[in-house]
């Protein structure tokens, strides 16, 4: 079994839609990267046309991640050093895509 198989259960177009109604990001390029030791997440790179890219975590289960809180309170208290997540159009940290946590 790869990693690849193990890992996502999703096709692209879901996670292009979500990004699109939830984030308000036009992707043109949804690329699955082989990264990260999490087995129960796949990582993306989101292109978009003006040349913008995302990073994209997808993460089977619906979970309150709260490594994602930490990081956007470290950004919001002026800790440039770190990759804050990105909101939703409503104000999330997080969106529930099928039976998967997407975090941007």
């Amino acid at each position: 079994m790869t990693n690849s198989s193990v890992r996502i259960r999703l096709s692209p177009q879901p996670i292009i839609d979500c990004l699109k109604a939830n984030y308000g990001i036009a992707v043109t390029t949804l690329t699955l990267l082989p990264l990260g030791a999490d087995m129960n997440a796949s990582v993306y790179k989101a292109e978009t046309h003006d040349g913008s890219s995302y990073f994209v975590k997808l993460k089977r289960g619906h979970h309150y991640d709260i490594s994602v809180t930490i990081l956007a309170l470290l950004q919001a208290s002026g800790i440039q050093q770190i990759i804050p997540p990105i909101k939703t159009i409503k104000g999330d940290l997080t969106q529930h895509i099928n039976d998967f946590t997407l975090t941007v």
